[in-house]
């Protein structure tokens, strides 16, 4: 292994079961693969290379152990009557090092229960609650309704995808970047994009001291510095604002 990327372990009870959440997760087929896959996550904004690493319990504490800091992030799989809080904390990365800890590192913590989420019980939610993990229920609710709006919001495997690219991965690139591609649009569309975060830091500080001038303004007061707040914060966001 001559690269030297982020690591993403993916536990579970044993190895072939870990590589097959490796394959659903990345839609890339592992079933052949002796060495750790090899993930390139790329969206419309930057592309990121990781590696996957399977993970069975015999052996989970002295890979991670060998790995170091190299855990960037970790999916932790619970098959349905392994959705315990007992069962999470056992697979938990070791708390204080090895990119483990409780909640506090910055990194991916994802457990995916095979499960759906009124089925989740609270010994589990309390375990992912102290160990920083999000739970990921994999089946739909019975009365689930389909996505919907621009933001819709995901589940399941789709969920533990977008988390993993909202990560901020180290070496992550710009696509244009990666692509090879000097945009001098893009660079001026950059600077009035930091021009408005700027504006809208502005705003911020100035509807805190106008709040610490007149604390018991009237509603419509409120309203409107509240509503000045959001525009400005909106227009930073970029060109969906309309959608927001």
């Amino acid at each position: 292994m001559s690269e030297d990327l982020p690591v993403i372990f993916v536990s579970a009870a044993d190895v072939a079961t870990a590589n097959r959440i490796i394959s659903e997760l990345t839609e890339i087929d592992v079933s052949d693969v002796d060495d750790d896959l090899v993930w390139q996550l790329s969206n419309k904004y930057y592309t990121a290379r990781v590696r996957l690493r399977p993970l069975a319990d015999a052996d989970a504490a002295g890979t991670v152990a060998a790995a170091g800091g190299a855990a960037e992030a970790h999916v932790v799989y619970l098959a349905e009557h392994e959705c315990t809080g007992e069962a999470l904390e056992a697979r938990c990365l070791p708390a204080g090092g090895d990119g483990g800890g409780d909640g506090g590192d910055g990194g991916v913590r994802l457990a995916l229960c095979a499960c759906a989420e009124e089925a989740l019980p609270a010994t589990l939610r309390a375990a992912a609650r102290r160990r920083g993990y999000e739970l990921v229920a994999l089946q739909a609710a019975a009365a689930a309704a389909p996505p919907a709006g621009p933001f819709p919001e995901l589940h399941g495997l789709a969920r533990a995808r977008e988390a993993l690219h909202a990560h901020v991965w180290p070496g992550l690139r710009r696509a244009a970047e990666a692509a090879g591609v000097v945009d001098e649009a893009d660079a001026a569309e950059c600077a009035v994009r930091a021009e408005a975060f700027a504006a809208a830091l502005g705003a911020l500080q100035a509807a805190a001291a106008a709040r610490a001038l007149a604390p018991r303004g009237s509603r419509a007061e409120r309203r409107q510095r509240a509503d000045q707040l959001l525009d400005a914060f909106c227009r930073a966001l970029g060109p969906d604002y309309d959608l927001l």
